[in-house]
């Protein structure tokens, strides 16, 4: 590698560098990605578990639900923490116990608006809701408008648990997918002209902003395919313009899957790098 500096065409204060060979590629911390998506997706996938079984347990008490008279056994109070996102607000808590149709005493605990805590004491009855094929599924019976919207709120929590959780394992396949395709390319395929159809930007915490050039080729059959170049800092990204020829290696037996061909491209580019120093 040449290094010359004060050229004219170098960046003010910076250094020209003319490489010889491919540059050294960024490596931007995939495996600490492929961390935060599994986890997000674990995290995510627990609470769409929890909301689905929660929401099948309230569904259950709004349509089949039977109604018994419980007495209050303890009232409990839940002071508030946290502050600004992490702020929690207080609970007011009654413990209860009933007797269902079967004629066993089940115990339950419930939260309820400050007013009406404060309104019960100890010994006092309440209506209870409970599910006939499971007393052990109990709550302070609501009204139908309320229930309707904890459903709607459960439904809500689902869906956004269920699009992390898409969202995740979608990122990881793509990840894992690249690496695979990449070692299976590595040691053979078929190679072929491909065209610059632009460049897609990311950014990592210590890599900085990278890019990756995006082509299209066409396979033996005359059918097209896309694909993606390795990430690449901005300044050598930008080196390949729009409609530029590449050299590409795809699987003939999977042609849609191929990998940029980094050292071809480089030697037949001529290409400089500038990086501000």
């Amino acid at each position: 590698m040449t290094v010359t500096t004060g050229t004219t065409d170098s960046p003010p204060g910076g250094t020209r560098i003319h490489w010889t060979a491919p540059p050294v590629r960024p490596e931007p911390r995939l495996a600490s990605a492929k961390f935060v998506w599994g986890f997000v997706g674990l995290a995510f996938g627990a609470g769409l578990v929890f909301g689905i079984v929660g929401g099948i347990s309230q569904l259950r008490l709004l349509t089949e639900g039977q109604t018994a008279i419980g007495v209050v056994e303890a009232k409990r109070f839940i002071e508030s923490r946290g502050a600004g996102r992490s702020y929690v607000p207080p609970s007011y808590q009654l413990d209860y116990e009933f007797v269902a149709a079967d004629g066993h005493k089940y115990a339950g605990r419930g939260s309820v608006g400050p007013e009406a805590w404060r309104s019960v004491a100890v010994g006092n009855q309440i209506p209870i809701s409970y599910d006939q094929s499971d007393p052990g599924n109990n709550q302070i019976a609501r009204s139908t408008e309320q229930q309707v919207w904890l459903l709607t709120g459960w439904a809500l929590a689902v869906m956004l648990c269920a699009i992390f959780v898409v969202l995740a394992t979608s990122s990881l396949r793509r990840t894992f997918r690249r690496e695979s395709v990449a070692r299976a390319l590595s040691s053979g395929g078929t190679e072929t002209e491909a065209e610059v159809t632009g460049r897609r930007t990311e950014r990592f915490s210590k890599s900085g902003t990278l890019r990756i050039v995006k082509y299209r080729y066409v396979d033996v059959d005359g059918r097209g395919h896309r694909g993606e170049g390795p990430y690449m800092y901005p300044e050598e990204a930008d080196g390949w313009p729009v409609g530029s020829g590449v050299r590409v290696r795809y699987d003939p037996a999977r042609p849609g899957d191929s990998i940029w061909l980094d050292a071809a491209n480089w030697s037949r580019s001529g290409k400089v790098g500038i990086r501000s120093v």
